[in-house]
């Protein structure tokens, strides 16, 4: 997930990134981090996704 992000934006913290991204872009970067994240890991967090906009 890091490096997905990390293509798209700015790593602000070791597991928090910002990216600018046109409406349309967040949509794919969404879909591409939903196809990488793990469903089988605990609901703690570890693979949590927040998207602002």
């Amino acid at each position: 997930m890091a490096q997905l992000c990390c293509a798209h934006g700015v790593r602000v913290q070791k597991s928090v990134f910002e990216c600018l991204l046109a409406p349309s872009d967040v949509d794919v970067l969404v879909e591409k981090l939903l196809k990488v994240m793990d469903a089988k890991k605990d609901t703690a967090g570890e693979d949590v996704a927040y998207v602002f906009s």
